[in-house]
């Protein structure tokens, strides 16, 4: 249940045509001066409601009031201005002003606009270089209730245009505007459909993930439609798989594409990507296909430079073979996973990423690290003796094992060939 935030923390601007304000949103002429409520939604969650006329006479007190809120510790504000009557120039140069202080201070910023869909235009056309996250529903959006996409995954997006800006608004859950991708969510009780508009560029591609994270994470079925998707960065298609993997992929985080126009399939295709995330013709189809295993199953945990990292990656490891349904077939595999681990914490001494996919050729796992080509990796016989230790020891247990050298670091890598596994993984 809401709860009012003292307003006297908030007191209104002094002067003659001080608009009123209390800590409870009421009733007001809807042609009177804003009045502003401020409550608190969830933890670290600001709303800041405004009714009546944010016109000439309101816009400082509104500033006001979010400063003070912007100052505030908080994980998320929201501004409400779908009770509005009236948006004037000076409280849209109010609201500008305060998502750009809140983007400086790692603050996520979030406007609900309501009806008034002109307001999407207006913060196009005079704000091109920045970047807003406008919901056209408060209920009806994930982050106004749970949290919002920081505006810095966003913030170098290319402007939108008011053409643009006007078609995104329609009846989903939330748009992202201030970018060529616009993001739209509609919510059914079993899943989430996330509508890609515009085109896919490198500045877009930080709020798709965040917003597909957070959705994996918390529904953890959804769709992407992709029929009104141009792709003019290849490389961001990789965000689907990178992002279902983050999440932990099936059974719990399941995610399948549709609509893909036949040029954009064939890349997806040519990528390798649909064996991880499945695609579907249509929307019927991609919700049937929610309930099938992918081809290939993939996760990946972060894991710190501590001494206590490869105790967490073997039960990371053996929680996949549980999701996945594995069985014993692969216990051996821990052990690989323990040495692999271990060596980055105790040579690279950075963070490491553990890979761990799971598809026809058998079970891969692989350790990245930011640390050099040691040599101990390699042949240090004071590392690798005794025999039996090591990756004496990660050779003798896996069918192959290599190592990947990258700009930022390298990954030791291992392969498993297919072992039986109980048929109820199928």
């Amino acid at each position: 249940m809401s709860s009012s935030i003292d307003p006297h923390r908030l007191d209104p601007v002094r002067g003659a045509r001080a608009p009123q304000f209390d800590g409870t949103a009421g009733e007001a002429d809807p042609y009177e001066q804003a009045r502003i409520s401020v409550t608190a939604e969830g933890a670290g969650i600001r709303l800041v409601r405004l009714t009546g006329d944010l016109g000439s006479g309101s816009e400082a007190h509104l500033e006001q009031v979010l400063g003070e809120q912007i100052g505030a510790r908080l994980a998320g504000l929201v501004v409400d201005l779908s009770a509005a009557s009236f948006i004037g120039v000076r409280g849209t140069a109010a609201l500008l002003a305060a998502a750009r202080r809140a983007r400086r201070r790692g603050l996520a910023l979030s406007l609900v606009v309501g009806e008034h869909r002109e307001i999407t235009r207006v913060l196009s056309q005079v704000c091109p270089d920045e970047a807003l996250l406008v919901h056209t529903s408060l209920t009806g959006s994930l982050y106004a209730r749970r949290g919002l996409v920081p505006e810095a995954a966003v913030a170098h997006s290319p402007p939108v245009t008011a053409a643009h800006a006007a078609g995104a608004n329609g009846p989903r859950g939330g748009t992202t505007v201030g970018g060529a991708l616009t993001i739209a969510l509609h919510r059914l009780p079993d899943h989430v459909t996330v509508t890609l508009g515009g085109e896919l560029t490198p500045g877009g591609v930080g709020a798709l993930a965040q917003t597909s994270a957070e959705l994996l994470l918390d529904v953890g079925r959804v769709l992407v439609d992709l029929t009104d998707l141009r792709v003019d960065f290849v490389p961001g298609l990789q965000v689907f798989p990178s992002t279902l993997a983050a999440a932990g992929g099936w059974p719990g985080a399941r995610l399948v594409l549709f609509g893909a126009s036949p040029e954009l399939s064939e890349v997806l295709v040519s990528l390798d990507l649909t064996d991880t995330v499945p695609l579907a013709a249509d929307q019927a189809a991609a919700v049937a296909r929610l309930e099938t295993r992918p081809p290939t199953l993939s996760r990946y945990h972060d894991l710190e430079p501590h001494l206590a990292s490869p105790r967490r990656a073997r039960a990371l490891f053996r929680r996949a073979c549980l999701d996945w349904a594995l069985g014993d077939a692969y216990d051996h595999a821990a052990l690989v996973v323990n040495e692999l681990v271990t060596n980055a914490v105790r040579h690279a001494r950075t963070t490491c990423r553990l890979d761990i996919r799971l598809d026809a050729r058998g079970l891969r796992v692989g350790v990245r690290d930011q640390g050099p080509l040691h040599p101990a990796l390699l042949d240090d016989p004071g590392h690798l003796l005794p025999p039996g230790v090591g990756l004496h020891l990660v050779a003798m247990l896996s069918h192959r094992w290599g190592v990947e050298e990258h700009v930022d670091g390298k990954t030791v890598w291992a392969r498993f060939r297919p072992r039986p596994v109980p048929s109820s993984s199928s």
